[in-house]
């Protein structure tokens, strides 16, 4: 009998870990991340992950952005773009300064496409220093962004901080040829 009860409890256990959702999974490793970086971690990372947890349940691999939204110099919310890299498929997801209204964005505006693929391709096949150092290249301070790579499957992990590429419009065709 107590043989049968030890067994129960470990099939318990075995189903609480294994049940844990992706999204809690991410969150855990960029909590992780902005630690061991020294950055603040924010509250909308958890909420973003989360208003997306069921398109992010079969994924182990995402990219995920986040800027802060400014709007004549005052604070409107939040901004995400998370490129599943196993399904393949990029999420904007956008809140309020409050961040009681999260929402899935259908639509990206050309400059936003651009300005995300763009970043994305550097920090995945580049590395952060490019990023920083391109972004060293603007005339003033703008809005910091930080941009994850979390990879559940093979435990590397990875952050960048960096300011908004104001002049990427110049280096995408550049490097697009457009």
């Amino acid at each position: 009998m107590e043989r049968l009860n030890r067994i129960g409890l470990i099939i318990i256990l075995f189903t609480l870990v294994s049940s844990c959702s992706a999204s809690y999974k991410f969150n855990r490793e960029i909590k992780k991340l902005d630690k061991e970086n020294n950055l603040a971690n924010l509250k909308a990372n958890k909420k973003f992950l989360k208003t997306i947890s069921q398109e992010l349940k079969n994924t182990n691999h995402i990219f995920y952005k986040i800027r802060p939204l400014y709007s004549y110099n005052s604070f409107e919310g939040w901004n995400a773009v998370i490129f599943d890299e196993d399904n393949h498929k990029v999420y904007k997801v956008d809140c309020d300064n409050r961040m009681q209204n999260f929402r899935i964005n259908d639509t990206l505006y050309d400059y936003d496409e651009k300005y995300n693929q763009f970043v994305y391709d550097l920090f995945k096949n580049e590395s952060c220093d490019t990023l920083q150092i391109l972004s060293k290249k603007n005339t003033s301070q703008f809005i910091d962004e930080t941009f994850y790579d979390v990879n559940l499957k093979t435990k590397l992990s990875r952050v960048c901080k960096f300011e908004e590429i104001l002049y990427f419009n110049q280096l995408y065709e550049e490097k697009y040829g457009y």
